[in-house]
């Protein structure tokens, strides 16, 4: 009965981190991938988000599912968009709301500036 117990606190508390974290997300000074299209459709003038995938030569589903969080922001779309628009990597990241000055991949540490 012990190990039941344990185990129903353990879940309990697994489902709190999760919404938690959820939470974490709505806050308007966090990460948000949404800021980042509609920073990118006002600067280049473009009605929707339709226009915007046109525009990058990308399907609408992939904005779609960064806007739902289904679908993270790849780095290989970070370099489309730079590509296609000229901003840089860290004007990108900002418009996200990443404000990391350093950037850890793999275990090595890269300075953003």
């Amino acid at each position: 009965m012990k190990n039941y117990v344990k185990i129903v606190a353990e879940v309990k508390d697994f489902f709190g981190v999760i919404s938690r974290r959820n939470r974490i997300k709505k806050l308007p000074s966090q990460y948000n991938p949404n800021k980042l299209f509609n920073t990118l459709i006002k600067h280049l003038a473009l009605r929707n988000d339709v226009a915007l995938a046109k525009k990058l030569g990308i399907s609408s589903l992939v904005i779609s599912n960064v806007r739902q969080f289904t679908q993270p922001v790849s780095g290989t779309l970070l370099i489309l968009i730079h590509e296609k628009t000229g901003f840089s990597f860290s004007e990108l990241r900002g418009f996200m709301g990443d404000r990391r000055q350093k950037l850890r991949i793999q275990g090595a540490q890269i300075s953003s500036q």
